[in-house]
């Protein structure tokens, strides 16, 4: 017992599993046929075999928490290029509407223009019979 003590210490095993080991040895020294019983291997492959069940629950959990992510990161992704590409379109609509208002502004101006000039073209030829007819 000394013995399996001191190699369980040097096996860093935790102080839960030297315990086991020591009763399972403990066991096997009063059973006479060299074997400890049945209810010994079940009540402590109990525990080994709900971490293994855990873990593969566990790396199911994780498998579908990748999955989601990279579901996430695409229409992350989708969803920066539609409004890249919605950005250039209404910049380009900007620049249209731009320089519409440019063009209509240049129109406005000469409409303005043309008006005054004629006006002073009447006037102008207003004065010439004027001064001509005295």
């Amino acid at each position: 017992m000394q013995s399996l003590s001191l190699v369980a210490d040097a096996a860093f095993f935790s102080v839960n599993d030297q315990r086991t080991l020591l009763a399972l040895a403990q066991t096997n020294e009063n059973d006479e046929f060299g074997a400890p019983a049945p209810a010994a291997y079940k009540s402590h492959s109990d525990s080994i075999v709900e971490i293994l069940e855990d873990e593969g629950k566990t790396e199911g959990q994780h498998s579908q928490l990748r999955k989601a992510e990279q579901i996430a990161k695409h229409n992350d992704k989708m969803l920066k290029n539609l409004l890249e590409k919605q950005i250039s379109a209404d910049t380009v609509d900007m620049k249209k509407n731009s320089a519409k208002a440019e063009s209509e502004e240049t129109v406005a101006e000469a409409k303005s223009d043309v008006e005054v000039t004629t006006k002073e073209l009447k006037n102008s030829r207003d004065d010439r019979n004027i001064t001509f007819t005295r």
